[in-house]
Formats: structure tokens, sequence, C-alpha cells
């Protein structure tokens, strides 16, 4: 079987710190399954139109004459880019309609599509009226209410498949007011097994690179650094925390449009000397301070613009490397942190109820223990890339299938 993945982003070479998602799921796909798997994603400068990525054959579409000035794709992530980014809007017709040709080009030899994220879903959508091929969606978020683009993407998709829960709950409820159908079903994004396997070397690398001495305990995260990540009330909740641990150090490892507000808050606090941030991290480099870590850390909140965490990759992670986590009750963060078992969940926006969280962790080394053991069970059980990359080929295969005809 065959399938052509159409995505907005995909990894520019190996240990590229562009979220991996796509690729993890498509690398499984050829290495558990043997599929033929080819990805069509944006070009960036620099790249090669067509490359093959652990036996992923990638097609990259370019969207300007000038190769060098292609500004929607990668870097702080496509919406960022175009609200951040001079001159990026401009370039969206060109990326639509390269995206669309792409699509119609290598279409024909595949056996079905599958697009991640509602744009491509409704790239998808337009493309495929002659050829016809199955068409499966995932959606990562959606908006509230949903757009025009949302819905039609769902309504063309064969199949839709939801990263969340949460995002599924969110989608069906709309779509129902809607007198729509969306009959669809969650497949979560997950982790390597292979990238993150507890290392006391691993960790001690990150300690010396960040200079935190061997015994001192690390509260980490790691995301986009954007407005609804949370992360200005983790620096606040930190200077509460890291007045009554001493020893304790803060890593906020990311790149994004809050960087350098929270580079200058951050500065400015009496606890500068432990609190770090790093920048972007490879995914080795999250290993590694994953193994280094005492606790994970995810602060999001519901921030103004309808952003939300829909579920939240490094949470799993962290749970990988057998971490506990401290959490905010929004979108999908319950579903990667369970309150009680893996760690501890606050209400989002409320640094002293975050503090107060991280606090009571930080002083009890067992409970770290029990909750960090539990997580990494539970990881293994439910989200690695092995387990959904067999859980998405099942549904190619029931996509793909022969309608049966009533006897």
């Amino acid at each position: 079987m065959s399938v052509l993945v159409v995505s907005t982003t995909y990894p520019r070479y190996v240990g590229d710190h562009t979220p991996r998602f796509v690729a993890d799921l498509c690398e499984h796909l050829v290495a558990d399954h043997g599929m033929q798997v080819t990805v069509v994603a944006p070009h960036g400068p620099g790249l090669e139109t067509s490359q093959m990525l652990r036996g992923v054959r990638v097609e990259r579409f370019r969207y300007t004459l000038n190769s060098d000035r292609q500004a929607i794709a990668y870097g702080a992530g496509v919406t960022d880019n175009l609200r951040e980014t001079p001159g990026a809007r401009w370039q969206l017709p060109g990326f639509v309609g390269a995206m669309a040709a792409a699509i119609w080009r290598h279409l024909p030899g595949h056996d079905l599509v599958h697009a991640h994220w509602a744009p491509p879903g409704a790239v998808v959508g337009m493309a495929n009226v002659i050829h016809r091929r199955p068409s499966v969606l995932t959606l990562h978020r959606v908006s509230v209410p949903l757009s025009r683009l949302e819905k039609f993407a769902i309504r063309r998709a064969d199949r839709v498949l939801f990263n969340s829960h949460f995002t599924m709950r969110q989608t069906q409820r709309q779509m129902s007011r809607l007198a729509g159908q969306c009959a669809g079903e969650v497949v979560y994004q997950g982790f390597d097994p292979r990238a993150f396997q507890p290392s006391a070397v691993a960790g001690a690398t990150m300690r010396q690179r960040l200079c935190i001495p061997n015994q001192a305990p690390i509260i980490a995260a790691v995301a986009r650094l954007v407005r609804f990540k949370g992360f200005h009330v983790l620096l606040e909740a930190a200077e509460e925390v890291l007045a009554r641990f001493p020893r304790a150090h803060l890593v906020i490892a990311g790149q994004g449009p809050e960087g350098e507000g929270l580079r200058k808050r951050a500065s400015a606090s009496r606890f500068s000397a432990r609190i770090h941030l790093p920048g972007p991290l490879e995914r080795q480099e999250v290993a590694q301070l994953f193994a280094a870590a005492d606790l994970f850390v995810n602060p999001s909140i519901d921030a103004a613009d309808g952003f939300v965490e829909t579920l939240g990759i490094a949470a799993l992670e962290a749970a990988a490397m057998g971490v506990p986590g401290v959490g905010t009750r929004v979108g999908g963060i319950p579903e990667t942190i369970v309150d009680g078992e893996t760690g501890l969940l606050v209400p989002p926006s409320d640094p002293h109820a975050l503090a107060t969280a991280l606090g009571s962790l930080l002083a009890d080394p067992r409970c770290r223990q029990t909750f960090g053991e539990a997580a990494r069970r539970r990881v293994q059980e439910r989200f690695s890339w092995r387990h959904l990359a067999a859980q998405v080929h099942e549904i190619y295969g029931q996509v793909t299938a022969p309608a049966r005809i009533p006897q």
C-alpha cells in the first residue's frame, strides 16, 4: 500500500528541531508495515526539492520565485510566521497553488492521501476531485467557531482523526450544531522509544552544558515560546519555587515570538542564574534534558486568541524518561498528565497553584518516583509510535477496502 501524506511542516534534516510527529508516523509506517510513503511538504531555504529521510520520500514544493525568501513554513511555525513575518501573507496564494500542484502531480501513484491539519485537508479536498483517492484527515487543533475551510476539509475526508479526545469533542460539538457529521476517532501523537530512554550519561551531558550541579533539582519545560503555552505564568511561579528551593533550576527550551520577552523577564529575576532558556533543542538534546530533569511542567493557559494546548508531546517524551509532570487543566493536557497518578494538575493562569504543585513534588522524592514510574508505564502502553502506526495502518485498510454490497 502506498500513501501520499500532505503537511505544512516536515523535518528538514535528521535531527531538525522542527516538530517530528508527522515524520515519526511516516517512518513507522515504512519500517513496521512496509508501506511506501511520499510526503508533500513546503520547501525551505537551502533544501533539496526531493529527498529521502529515513525511508520516506519527501517532495518539497517551492512557492516563491526566490526560494531563499520563502517565509511561511518552519521557524516559529505557519501561524506565527504569517502573523509576525513581513510579506509572508503575500506568499499565501503561491503556497496554496504550489501545494495543490504537488498533490495533483503525486496523487496518481498512491492508494490514498492523508492530510495533516485543516488547510492541507482543504487543498486535498479540491485537488482530489478527479483522482478520488480515499482520504484521511488528521486535525491537531480546530478553531472556535469552525472556519469554512475547516468544515470543508472535514466534509471532504473519508475519515477524520483527532490528536486528542479534547480536539474531537470540540469539533463534534460544533459540527452537530451545523447539522453536519464528523465520524472520527482519536489517534494520539506519541514518542519514539528509540530516542527516549532513561540515561544518567545523557542527563550529565545536559547538566554540564547548562552548568547545573549534579544534585541540583531541575524543572524542565519544552515547547514553542508562544503566549498560550503560559511560560509567563511559569516565570511568575518560579519566583516562589526557586525561593523555597535554593538549589533548584528551571529550564525552558524552545523558540518563538515570546522568546525575547521571556528572556528579559528571566534576566530581571533575582534568581536569573538558575533560570535557563537555551533556545530550541534537537531531539537528542530534548532527551538529554529530560534525562536530567526531576519534573516536567506544562503551564498552558486559555489564551485570548483562542489557542489552547490540544495534547502536548513533550509531556509524553518526559513521561517516557520516567519524569513526572505538573500541568494545567486545559485542553488535552489531562490526557497526558493524569492527576494523582502520573503527576499533578492545577488551574490555568494561577502562578501560586502552579508553584505549590511544583514545590510539593520537589519536596517529596518518593512521590516523584512513584508518579514517574506510572508515567513511563502509561506512555509505553498507549503512546509509542509503533502502537499508533499500527492503529493508522488499520484505518488505511478500512478506508481503502472495497465497499461491500449487502446480500
